[in-house]
């Protein structure tokens, strides 16, 4: 069957990842294809995310971790709903308490 829907695409790096970053700019309520390892789904997306940020895969309650390229790069300091933006807004990233921890 052919569509005339336009293909809004996100590549998850890992198959652990609980976010895929989204190769262009995406609007509300459009289903997003996620290409990659372990990633025969799609979302749709809850709110606009900008080219190269990340989309939440599946729910994330607050302090879970955010899994992106297989490492943990922080904590959900809110709910995050399957196919929201997951940004500062939403995640306290452990790249600056490990450079805090270091004393750099």
């Amino acid at each position: 069957m052919t569509t005339n829907e336009p293909t809004y695409l996100a590549v998850r790096l890992h198959p652990d990842d609980t976010v895929a970053v989204v190769v262009q700019s995406i609007r509300t309520g459009v289903k997003v294809t996620i290409t990659g390892p372990g990633s025969a789904l799609s979302v749709t997306a809850g709110e606009d995310i900008p080219c190269y940020h990340k989309l939440s895969l599946r729910p994330t309650q607050p302090g879970e971790p955010v899994v992106r390229n297989g490492i943990v790069i922080g904590n959900a300091t809110q709910a995050i709903l399957a196919g929201d933006w997951v940004h500062t807004h939403n995640l306290v990233s452990l790249r600056a308490r490990q450079t805090d921890d270091v004393g750099v």
